[in-house]
């Protein structure tokens, strides 16, 4: 809002021939222009999508499913647990089924069978924990639909 260039009480625009205070013509000077309060905000950018939150369900299926691969842990962001847990499963299963192979008459298959059906039983505790918890939370904090 401009002021009066005599009286300096505030002025509209539509009142800029004539100061209705003190009768003064043309009391706003040349040069002044409104400020833009459009301009003061940022423009959303396009290319920013906006944050969608992750599903319980979906967490849930993948943690039962595949998180001896981590994939849970990975769709909520967690990827230093899905690490850990492919590192896991890659120790187990290779580790102690080369092991067992080798010094056991259990067979190949079953050799490694064994360690891989432990690495499932350890790789679902997250999973379960998931599940019981009141309010999950992914990576940044936001709640599981």
């Amino acid at each position: 809002m401009a002021n009066c260039r005599h009286c300096g009480k505030p002025l509209d625009r539509i009142e800029g021939d004539i100061c209705p205070h003190c009768g003064t013509l043309h009391p706003i000077e040349a040069g002044y222009e409104t400020m833009d309060i459009t301009r003061s905000f940022s423009k959303l950018d396009n290319q920013e999508e906006l944050y969608r939150s992750k599903k319980k369900s979906v967490a849930l299926a993948l943690g039962f499913a595949l998180n001896f691969f981590g994939a849970m842990e990975f769709y909520l962001g967690k990827k230093k647990l899905g690490l850990l847990l492919i590192l896991i499963t890659l120790a187990l299963t290779a580790g102690i089924g080369l092991a067992l192979a080798f010094l056991s008459p259990l067979g190949w298959a079953l050799s490694f069978l064994i360690p891989f059906a432990l690495s499932y039983l350890i790789s679902i505790i997250p999973a379960i924990a998931l599940s019981v918890e009141v309010s999950p939370k992914d990576e940044n904090g936001e709640l599981l639909r």
